[in-house]
């Protein structure tokens, strides 16, 4: 609980950050201003923790969709937002269990300080991400499979701008929020209930027209 109440708090400091950072934006003169549209994809690499002694292994999926990037020249900071369909998964351990797809549409916000110019250099990156799930349920023979509508997590990233339209990027998502509940599959009032996160790696590259 103390942990979680610690990672909202941080919550709260960064999307401060993000407020003064879009306010420093807004108050540089348009012609100073330099805003990119573009488009990014990438690979996910995910594992689920469950808060039973049900295990996971590694799973791989993918994301692609829309990006947009406001930078301040001269200053190295910027905000960058995008609108993606990502696909996770669950891959428990079980021999008699089956991999389960996450679809999710998800929007990651990050505050990001580049060193050199916009067009070659290397950023750091971090921020929120929000998930909004597409499927309400699943099953994976063993478990029976409740997502939540929405959930919450945190990126920490690094990346590099490279002739002036690719960046390449490394992400850790870490969860705030619970993605999912689960159950032993029982129909009798005797069936468990317990919950599950899922942490990983977003490898991904962009492309800024």
């Amino acid at each position: 609980m103390m942990k979680s109440k610690k990672i909202r708090l941080i919550m709260k400091k960064i999307l401060s950050t993000f407020l003064v950072a879009i306010a420093l934006m807004l108050a540089v003169p348009a012609n100073a201003q330099l805003i990119k549209f573009g488009v990014k994809g990438g690979v996910n690499l995910n594992k689920v923790d469950f808060s039973s002694s049900t295990t996971s292994k590694n799973y791989t999926g993918f994301y692609f969709g829309p990006t947009a990037e406001i930078n301040i020249p001269f200053f190295g900071f910027g905000v960058d937002g995008s609108l993606l369909y990502s696909q996770k998964g669950i891959n428990p351990t079980d021999a008699n269990s089956s991999n389960t797809t996450i679809k999710e549409a998800i929007v990651p916000i990050n505050l990001k300080y580049t060193l050199g110019s916009s067009k070659a250099g290397v950023f750091i990156a971090v921020g929120p991400q929000f998930a909004f799930n597409l499927d309400k349920s699943a099953n994976d023979g063993q478990r029976d499979y409740s997502f939540k509508s929405a959930n919450t997590s945190f990126n920490i990233g690094v990346g590099a701008k490279l002739l002036g339209h690719i960046q390449v990027n490394a992400t850790y998502n870490i969860p705030i929020d619970k993605g999912a509940k689960y159950s032993n599959g029982q129909v009798s009032t005797s069936k468990k209930v317990w919950n599950c996160k899922t942490k990983g790696w977003q490898l991904g590259m962009t492309y800024m027209f």
